[in-house]
């Protein structure tokens, strides 16, 4: 059994689902601040998501497009 995602989580996959490109990154930021969290913070949890199977569960289309974002920056 996996555990549950906190609202915080969940409101970053939302974030991410509805602007997932670079060109959107002012509303990514603005949604950030909203949540309380800076850039980096906000950057490092969704990281964190990317590996974790209760993301997966919960929005496996935001967390694979996602996933492919991060790795077409990587190489």
């Amino acid at each position: 059994m996996t555990r549950e995602l906190t609202g915080t989580e969940v409101k970053l996959l939302q974030v991410w689902r509805r602007w997932p490109l670079d060109s959107q990154r002012d509303r990514r930021l603005n949604a950030y601040a909203r949540l309380g969290l800076t850039e980096v913070r906000a950057l490092q949890a969704v990281n964190g998501l990317l590996t974790d199977p209760a993301a997966w569960e919960h929005d496996p289309v935001t967390v694979a497009r996602v996933r492919r974002l991060r790795d077409l920056r990587v190489r």
